[in-house]
């Protein structure tokens, strides 16, 4: 498989969780020569040109064919220096009495338990806001407070111990992958490969 393979992908999953997968996949198809466009911002893919683009929820454009790749559970994450510090937090109500940290896209955390299916919303004041869910996860880091993040930005953290998981039987609102193209264009066989591709490493990683 060889030829050119445009590609928009979101910038922080794709420097975080998707990293690995983006190396696999050029190693695996060195022909295919792949011009990778990484922003957060929703650029026109018919403008782009691009062949394919992978997007984090669906997308309102029905001029669009959409595949989910696979689905992201949301985690409550934050240092154990913070919470040595900190109120004690057994249920959702704990987190008024909190630092959060959040992202500008929504103010309220829709959440569900996963043992007994119990739900809470939460509206949330937040201790600082930001777009970008990465600079959210570098101020947990910095044990300011807590958040509600997808799985794969703190995967790593969770793993090292450098975040821990609070709340641990509660969930936020699923983040959904998908690959999204023009409908009224056929998916070239190296962006349905690289849809497969991203599928896989999602089902093996999560």
């Amino acid at each position: 498989m060889s030829g050119k393979l445009k590609v928009l992908a979101p910038l922080n999953i794709s420097h975080g969780f998707l990293k690995p997968m983006w190396l696999a996949f050029t190693k695996q198809y060195p022909d295919i020569q792949l011009e990778l466009l990484l922003n957060n911002q929703l650029e026109d893919l018919s403008k782009s040109q691009a062949d394919i683009a992978i997007r984090v929820g669906p997308q309102a454009d029905s001029m669009l064919h959409q595949k989910k790749l696979g689905s992201v559970d949301t985690l409550f994450v934050s240092t154990k220096a913070y919470l040595d510090s900190a109120p004690a937090l057994e249920e959702p109500a704990d987190l008024k009495q909190h630092r959060l940290i959040g992202t500008t896209l929504r103010n309220k955390w829709q959440l569900t338990n996963i043992q007994t299916n119990a739900t809470y919303n939460h509206m949330c004041r937040f201790a600082s806001t930001f777009n970008d869910t990465g600079f959210v996860k570098y101020l947990v880091c910095d044990e300011q407070g807590i958040a509600l993040l997808p799985r794969f930005e703190v995967i790593d953290e969770l793993k090292s111990q450098q975040l821990v998981q609070v709340l641990p039987h509660w969930r936020g609102e699923n983040r959904d992958i998908y690959a999204i193209w023009p409908s009224a264009r056929l998916l070239s066989k190296k962006a349905a490969c690289l849809k497969q591709f991203i599928t896989d490493y999602i089902a093996e990683k999560l």
